[in-house]
């Protein structure tokens, strides 16, 4: 009787599954109208979902053959969850397919498809993130044609933002990609470019990720995907976590390294440690708070720090480039375990022949060296070759001077020939910028001088006169050297705060008066970011609202003229003689 119900029951269940095979093998069809080929996607994603939360169809284990089953029975069982593995692949490959040719629809059915198809842990006491499902999702964005708002709001809102395992599982599944393009040949030009892509991608990817930067952020946020049951118990830390505790090479916090201890180990730690605390009565208890790997702050940091320095290895084009000089030292180095693995990244791009790129790469360095302590002799060196008139005209320059303010002035240590160096070039650099530019040059200069008091030399030494007698003025600064320890500018003078003191903007005149002055050493330090935000436009609107006290105009030129023209202009006696032939008209009318 038994065995009549169990085949009645597969029947059922053989015909139940005829019609949704006849479903899928349908909707494996594509469509030639975009419209309807998304909507069958859809669909398709739809019914193996309800599959997969009907435990008749898993991505990740095989079913076994159930014993109260005819042998028929349970063969065609097999044949089934056959047909619907091979039928998912072929619908992955749809999806892959359209994402990759920019289909927007394609990447947000894909999702749904991660969305729906959880997996078991490694002690089946809970669901997470499909980790092949993710990798998939990367692999294809990485390959996607364009980045543009909608795909970039699209991922940040559905598919990073609200879910802290899926942030944790993405970064994991960002490492195993970059690895892969890493190792791929790269024999022809289109495939180092197709390298650049897909780094690129990878990058503004990484960029979505919002990195927590304490644990009790990680606490007090609830949002995940597949949220664990409350007694489940934290399964091992995944293989890739362990090897980037092993790259770390780090010890982190104690207290977190106890991933996988339950309360009881810990009970049992403390009872095997009694007799030892009569010895040590003032020693505490320590209370071991069991998290799951996608909620420790720890393990967070290690996969964030290993997805960038793998994806870094990568051949960044120019924009990927700037854009993760400007992004790292903010977001990525405060929350990394040891920030030094990214000194040989900043160091290579602060190399560069491009200046662009060693001025981004300013900020990061300087925080690895003052607050990571790397050594890096040739640092300020470099920053010296940065320094030219250019750097005045070009639109980084507000960020450049600023961290040039940063790292002469925190650096007390700094020998006085090198600051010496830094000031001389300075004030060469403002007699050919513009009015706006060159407060801020002297601005700095100012502050170098009061905060490295042994550079006032400079400012009261007169040049000596050329030996051949002919009055010309000998200057010992090497202005053409870009290494600061030759320039020789402590036996120099600053005779160009002499040359901007005759400069025809009033502003610049008084600053350049004032530097050097005992009166100046009683004032505070500029701040430069007053002078950072100046323009050609700001100061000539600032000069025009300006009331002036003078009763009469300001003098425009050196010497009255008398005409339009001078006298000795091609075109002096040009309005003269057009007008002479009309007046001697008008006197024969009269």
């Amino acid at each position: 009787m038994t065995m009549a119900i169990s085949t009645k029951t597969a029947t059922t269940k053989m015909s139940s599954s005829a019609e949704i095979a006849t479903q899928i093998k349908t909707l494996l069809k594509p469509h030639n109208d975009e419209g309807l080929d998304a909507a069958r996607l859809d669909e398709l994603r739809k019914v193996f979902a309800s599959l997969i939360q009907s435990n008749e169809f898993s991505l990740e284990r095989t079913p076994t053959r159930n014993s109260s089953l005819p042998l028929s029975s349970s063969s065609v069982q097999h044949k089934w969850h056959a047909f619907l593995r091979t039928s998912h692949k072929k619908f992955l490959l749809q999806l892959c397919d359209r994402v990759e040719s920019g289909k927007r629809t394609a990447l947000r059915t894909l999702w749904g498809v991660v969305a729906t198809s959880p997996t078991l842990s490694s002690n089946s006491a809970y669901q997470v993130v499909s980790t092949t499902l993710l990798r998939l999702l990367v692999r294809v964005v990485s390959r996607l044609p364009t980045w543009d708002k909608s795909i970039h709001h699209m991922l940040q809102a559905e598919f990073l933002q609200p879910y802290r395992d899926v942030q944790y599982y993405t970064l994991i599944a960002t490492v195993t990609i970059a690895n892969e393009i890493y190792k791929q040949g790269t024999s022809v030009e289109e495939d180092d470019q197709e390298k650049q892509v897909q780094a690129e991608r990878l990058v503004q990817l990484l960029m979505l990720i919002p990195i927590p930067t304490s644990q009790q952020e990680l606490d007090n946020d609830d949002g995940l995907l597949f949220p664990p049951p409350k007694n489940a118990v934290p399964e091992r830390l995944h293989e890739d976590d362990n090897a980037a505790s092993d790259d770390s090479g780090g010890d982190d916090d104690d207290d977190d390294d106890a991933t996988v201890a339950s309360t009881s180990s810990v009970e049992d730690a403390d009872t095997n440690d009694k007799p030892e605390q009569h010895k040590e009565p003032a020693r505490k208890k320590r209370k071991t708070v069991q998290r799951f790997a996608f909620s420790q702050l720890r393990c967070h940091h290690r996969a964030w720090s290993r997805a960038w320095l793998a994806v870094l290895r990568l051949p960044l084009s120019t924009s990927s480039l700037k854009q993760t000089l400007i992004f790292l030292p903010s977001k990525v180095l405060p929350n990394v375990h040891d920030p030094l693995h990214f000194a040989d990244f900043f160091m290579s791009a602060y190399d560069q022949p491009q200046k662009l790129h060693s001025v981004l790469a300013l900020d990061g360095l300087f925080l690895l060296i003052t607050k990571h302590g790397l050594e890096y002799p040739g640092f300020y060196k470099q920053l010296y070759k940065l320094l030219t008139p250019s750097v005045f005209y070009v639109k980084y320059k507000p960020r450049f001077l600023r961290l040039l303010e940063t790292c002469i002035s925190r650096n007390e240590l700094l020998p006085a020939h090198i600051v010496a160096a830094f000031i001389k070039r300075t004030l060469r650099c403002c007699l050919q910028a513009p009015p706006a530019s060159i407060l801020v040059g002297l601005a700095l200069c100012s502050n170098w001088l009061r905060k490295h008091g042994e550079t006032a030399c400079l400012v009261h030494r007169l040049p000596p006169i050329d030996s051949d007698g002919d009055g010309n003025l000998r200057d010992a600064f090497d202005s053409e050297t870009d290494d600061p320890e030759q320039a020789q500018a402590l036996q120099s003078s600053l005779w160009e705060l002499e040359a901007l003191s005759q400069h025809y903007y009033p502003a610049v005149v008084t600053m350049a008066k004032s530097i050097g002055r005992e009166d100046e050493l009683q004032t505070p330090l500029h701040d430069i970011t007053d002078f950072l935000s100046h323009t050609y436009k700001s100061l000539f609107e600032q000069e025009r609202k300006r009331k002036s006290t003078k009763k009469f105009k300001p003098s425009l030129t050196f010497v009255q003229p008398e005409g339009l023209f001078l006298t000795d202009d091609v075109f002096a006696g040009f309005l003269s003689s057009r007008s002479s032939p009309g007046t001697a008209e008008e006197g024969t009318n009269e």
